[in-house]
């Protein structure tokens, strides 16, 4: 009984482990904001740019000033900011900051 526990309590950990560890080469290139919340904001051109270990806001075609950015597990930190990773494939990028959820999608 108590093998099986410990069996089942490694494999979680692991999986667990492997679910939460991101680095930056996962998040590169353009990501276009596609929902804040409930709201759709594909049209106002909204897009996060990862570039090495710069982080690029692209609000309607104008880009702010890069800030560096380091992910500790799930977490991107950006200045004073924390941005939860949600959930990340190929293709799409859930992300949650304060209480906003973000949906974006890789370009």
């Amino acid at each position: 009984m108590n093998k099986l526990l410990l069996i089942t309590t490694i494999l979680f950990s692991s999986f667990c482990a492997q679910a939460t560890d991101f680095n930056p080469e996962d998040l590169q290139g353009k990501w276009l904001m596609m929902k804040m919340e409930a709201m759709k904001v594909a049209d106002m051109n909204n897009v996060w740019e990862f570039k090495g270990k710069q982080l690029t806001t692209i609000s309607n075609g104008e880009a702010l000033t890069p800030d560096e950015f380091t992910i500790e597990g799930d977490i991107i930190k950006v200045g004073r900011n924390q941005i939860q990773i949600m959930d990340l494939d190929e293709k799409t990028l859930r992300a949650k900051q304060d209480d906003f959820i973000y949906i974006l999608e890789k370009q």
